[in-house]
């Protein structure tokens, strides 16, 4: 009788222990047989988690291509251009060429539920290096640039950042928020469809933002001149300083200048459908 029912507790217990693992794997709780799957995984990473080296001699011109991968691009004190691609799983396609000094990198997930680990991919340049052209393309995913001229960069409905750039800059997004922020600019181009467009730096010769239904907000300090053009349909003019004059004509949009101590000659177009053009006194 004793030992009957010893092999009965016996029983309970072996279901018991298979309950609690297929309760715990449907939960997504990890047992000691996932972990050490996990860590052979990170063994055996072929591509994320690693870096690439490339020297400067061999490429200037880079393109980035990604989906919902953030991107970063920097300056370091180095001599060659490391490329560092990060991802929490190995489900990914990566595409990587160079040819004729033009160095294209593309991401692709395997499937829709792997996209959700891409993590970032960071692109480091030399601190006197400079690239001839830099094209930075994503769908969803943030794009942060530091500190480089001469950029084409696009997003669908990730935010990009852009600060300390020079030269020309080219920014275009649909949803996604557009800021610029300090650097030196020739000329800057930002085109948004119904994000913000976000200029913070007064060193540009020209300025064209244009937007259909997100507003283009121009913060400026005091002493900043310049003349500005506004052409919208039913979008307004909304400035918090009174240092301006404007002329409104039905048929050309609204011509002003700004006038602050320091005398220049920068020009601001802004061109909008529904969205407001917004200019701030720092």
């Amino acid at each position: 009788m004793k030992k009957r029912v010893i092999l009965v507790f016996f029983i309970l217990f072996l279901i018991s222990a298979l309950l609690a693992t297929v309760f715990f794997k449907f939960a997504g709780v990890k047992t000691t047989k996932d972990l050490i799957f996990e860590v052979k995984q990170e063994e055996n990473l072929s591509d994320f988690g690693q870096s690439y080296n490339y020297e400067i001699k061999d490429v200037d011109s880079i393109t980035v291509k990604t989906q919902t991968m953030p991107i970063t691009v920097r300056r370091e004190d180095r001599k060659d251009i490391l490329v560092i691609l990060e991802s929490e799983k190995n489900d990914y396609d990566v595409i990587k060429t160079l040819k004729d000094k033009k160095l294209n990198i593309e991401v692709k997930g395997k499937n829709k539920v792997s996209f959700l680990e891409l993590n970032d991919i960071s692109i480091v340049i030399p601190e006197l290096y400079e690239l001839k052209e830099l094209n930075l393309q994503s769908t969803t995913g943030f794009i942060n640039v530091y500190n480089v001229g001469d950029l084409n960069v696009s997003n669908t409905s990730g935010d990009i950042s852009i600060s300390d750039g020079y030269n020309e800059l080219i920014a275009s997004n649909v949803s996604g928020y557009i800021q610029i922020s300090d650097g030196k600019y020739s000329k800057i181009h930002a085109t948004n469809v119904s994000g913000d467009i976000e200029l913070e730096t007064e060193l540009f010769d020209s300025a064209v933002l244009e937007s259909v239904s997100g507003d283009v907000v121009f913060d400026i300090d005091k002493d900043f001149s310049f003349n500005y053009y506004f052409d919208t349909v039913t979008g307004k003019l909304d400035f918090d300083i009174e240092n301006n004059y404007k002329k409104i004509d039905k048929n050309i949009g609204i011509i002003g200048e700004y006038k602050g101590q320091n005398k220049n000659d920068y020009k601001i177009t802004v061109k909008t459908v529904t969205g407001e053009f917004e200019l701030n006194n720092n």
